[in-house]
């Protein structure tokens, strides 16, 4: 079980969230009035826009919830998950001295102890973590996941504020309570979220993946994970190229 966040930081973090939507709010409001008088349509609202731009500076809880209610069309406004679907590949990159230090402290051994080479210039980068292309000492070429430096307490902390705010809405709202169980979609974000950033976990899905379809003799390849280079804040496994689930064409 995850540690439960601690009162200071949980006010901390509530004062660093107000802060941005006071920053944020004004914009976001004003884009929604222009869309309403300019009679914009989707796919690109303004008022979607600068809640689409807003979400990163909230950081990592916030663009998952980002990416999952873009997938949500029923729930948000027309055009919202458009312009929302964006955080699926447009999120802000980690420093790489920081990814230095997070693969040091995770795997307690220097980087180039680690690995033969990594590419300082991320292939990917998401809401939890960050991917590097790197290179094993005997030549094999691998991408290694980095999470964001101190995203498990940030996480938290936005996850007790969700708990909040979802026990709010359950009692001012019977429609919305009976609709949608705020309560219950705020439990299942929570426990979802809290396994993405324990990369222990991915390591164990995929190795469980690979055995079943090994064993059902099915043509289908999970990238091997190295284990001796991974830990829950750090994920390496052997490269595979392809394409894109989302590039129809």
């Amino acid at each position: 079980m995850a540690d439960q966040p601690d009162a200071p930081h949980s006010a901390v973090r509530g004062t660093e969230i107000a802060r941005v939507l006071a920053r944020r709010g004004y914009r976001h409001v004003r884009s929604l009035v222009r869309d309403r008088l300019g009679g914009l349509r989707p796919p690109e609202p303004r008022g979607a826009g600068e809640l689409r731009r807003a979400l990163p500076d909230l950081r990592p809880a916030y663009v998952k919830l980002g990416q999952l209610l873009s997938t949500r069309a029923d729930l948000l406004p027309e055009g919202y998950a458009h312009e929302l679907s964006k955080l699926q590949a447009q999120v802000p990159t980690v420093p790489y001295s920081e990814v230095r230090a997070t693969i040091r402290a995770e795997l307690h051994r220097p980087v180039e102890e680690a690995f033969a080479a990594v590419d300082p210039v991320p292939l990917a980068a998401a809401s939890i973590g960050q991917v590097h292309v790197a290179e094993l000492h005997d030549g094999r070429e691998v991408v290694v996941k980095v999470r964001r430096p101190d995203v498990a307490r940030l996480v938290e902390a936005d996850l007790h504020l969700f708990d909040r705010v979802a026990q709010v809405i359950a009692v001012l709202s019977r429609r919305t309570r009976d609709r949608l169980d705020p309560e219950g979609l705020a439990e299942e974000f929570a426990t979802t979220l809290r396994r993405e950033c324990d990369y222990l976990v991915e390591a164990s899905v995929a190795d469980r993946l690979a055995a079943l379809f090994e064993a059902s003799g099915q043509p289908v390849h999970i990238p091997a994970i190295h284990h001796d280079l991974s830990s829950s804040g750090v994920l390496t496994m052997d490269r595979v190229r392809g394409i894109r689930l989302d590039d129809v064409e």
